[in-house]
């Protein structure tokens, strides 16, 4: 069957920002109960020590896929999306436009359902909730599935990639990547947040 871990990677203040010991702590937790595919739903400053475990992770067979992070229009993509074994998502909404405060640049690989995406909220409430965050597990589902198939992390990145939809631009661009994210073995189905 497949398991599902979550690893705390914030302080108990959870009014301040997650610490290297932190994230390390959260990642070694992960790597010691063998997971394939890591979600970051978190932007940040480049941390070269983070970024050397990333990679250790990727060479362990380890896929990672990061939101690209939110801020105002132009925002330079954040770590870990920058990292280069890690998978960069951005979020778009219904109408297929991306999300006006996603953060741009060469990051950026796939483009998934960010907008408006229903989740819960403090208390099991039913929201709807927006930012890149919410659209970084979409492609880590995608990629799970591929990981499933036994597909190495440079596989899986590179068939999301040549099996998105092209948006924006033609062809990859900063502000879809390669394009929105397609459902692995869904030829002509982008992901849907609709029931």
């Amino acid at each position: 069957g497949i398991a599902l871990s979550v690893a705390a990677a914030f302080p108990a203040d959870l009014d301040r920002p997650a610490d290297t010991i932190a994230m390390l702590r959260a990642l070694d937790w992960l790597s010691g109960r063998e997971v394939a595919v890591i979600n970051f739903s978190l932007s940040g400053p480049r941390n070269d020590i983070v970024g050397e475990a990333l990679t250790g992770l990727d060479e362990a067979g380890v896929t990672l896929v990061a939101a690209v992070g939110n801020g105002e229009t132009g925002t330079a993509v954040r770590f870990p999306a920058t990292h280069p074994a890690v998978l960069g998502v951005t979020a778009v909404g219904p109408d297929g436009a991306v999300l006006a405060v996603a953060a741009q640049g060469p990051a950026v690989d796939l483009a998934a359902p960010g907008i408006a995406v229903p989740t819960l909220g403090a208390g099991g409430q039913p929201i709807r909730a927006t930012g890149t965050s919410f659209a970084a597990p979409f492609a880590t589902a995608a990629a799970a599935l591929l990981a499933l198939e036994g597909r190495a992390p440079a596989e899986i990145r590179q068939r999301l990639a040549a099996a998105s939809r092209d948006a924006g631009a033609p062809g990859r661009d900063d502000v879809y990547g390669h394009g929105t994210l397609v459902a692995p073995g869904c030829a002509d189905a982008a992901f849907s947040r609709r029931p």
